[in-house]
């Protein structure tokens, strides 16, 4: 298994030697502490982190560059992508010591394209640096207004992800320090990483997840949170393949069950936010009850995003209107 610091090295090495982004990165699911038997699995999982590692070494070298880049990178994983591409920028300048991303200075846009995916790649780096504390994390996501707490989100991807502890109480305590929204967003995040190390077997993650969700203890708002984390990442990773997601949510009860839709809704309304198109033909593409449960999944995340896209907390709120039956 790769560790955290030896893969910033490695990737920061192919940047600097200006190899091919892409050519020289870890992809195998087992790099990274993962172990998927399922071919689907380990295939989609491949993707994911080819391209996003692929994102990572395009970002610190100019617009042309992550474009061509870009071009390579088949739609299914754009987004992984330019997740990537945010990570990326953002080490460059903070070894450069040049400007960050930010509304303010005008090097990020809230409508550029995959946007929302730009900010996590942020809170991605933010999971590697020691100092990650609430009010270093809180500077870090004003620079993107309304869709600040998507930084957390991308901290508690990147902790779960690159800094798995062997259990998940072990990595959540990584959190500990965070608490309202910001703690609900960075265990979305954290959920996210779960499907990937659970993607071939989501019911046993879930399991322990929705017993304390359950049980009306103080970890149960935590639980639901990470269920919710991974139905977006579920809906995310096979948009082509929702019977997957609504499968493992027909195998819920309960808050869990609404947990994990809550996740799926969002995931879609984020497709279909960059790649309508891409999204309106993977729907089409699929029988014809998962894609009239797709559609209105779907036709319910918009609504919801409608309804609180203005907001200073827009995505907490809607957070709250996607979990709405």
């Amino acid at each position: 298994m790769t560790s955290s610091s030896g893969l910033f090295l490695r990737l920061l090495g192919n940047v600097l030697l200006d190899r091919r982004p892409g050519s020289c990165v870890p992809t195998r699911p087992e790099d990274h502490g993962l172990s998927l038997s399922d071919p689907d699995c380990r295939e989609r999982a491949e993707g994911v982190l080819r391209s996003f590692f692929t994102g990572v070494e395009a970002g610190p070298r100019g617009d042309a560059a992550r474009a061509r880049a870009a071009s390579n990178v088949t739609p299914l994983y754009h987004p992984f992508y330019w997740e990537g591409t945010a990570m990326g920028q953002s080490a460059a300048h903070l070894v450069t010591l040049r400007g960050h991303l930010s509304l303010e200075a005008g090097t990020f846009s809230a409508t550029e394209p995959f946007a929302f995916l730009r900010v996590v790649g942020v809170g991605f780096l933010m999971s590697f640096l020691p100092r990650r504390g609430p009010r270093v994390l809180w500077r870090v996501a004003a620079r993107f207004g309304n869709l600040g707490t998507l930084v957390h989100d991308g901290v508690g991807f990147g902790v779960g992800f690159f800094r798995w502890r062997g259990g998940i109480d072990e990595t959540v305590r990584q959190l500990d320090a965070l608490d309202g929204f910001e703690r609900a967003s960075a265990l979305n995040g954290l959920g996210r990483s779960l499907w990937f190390r659970f993607m071939d077997r989501p019911l046993e993650g879930l399991d322990v997840l929705t017993r304390k969700a359950t049980s009306g203890g103080p970890d149960a708002a935590d639980s639901l949170a990470l269920v919710g984390g991974m139905g977006l990442a579920a809906a995310f990773t096979f948009p082509g393949e929702l019977g997957r997601g609504y499968g493992i949510a027909d195998a819920l009860e309960g808050t869990a069950q609404a947990a994990f839709l809550k996740g799926m809704r969002i995931a879609l309304l984020v497709r279909h936010r960059d790649q309508a198109e891409f999204l309106d033909e993977a729907l089409a593409a699929q029988p014809d009850d998962t894609e009239r449960r797709g559609r209105q999944d779907l036709e319910h995340a918009i609504e919801a995003n409608e309804g609180t896209c203005g907001h200073p907390r827009y995505i907490e709120l809607f957070h709250e209107r996607c979990l709405a039956a």
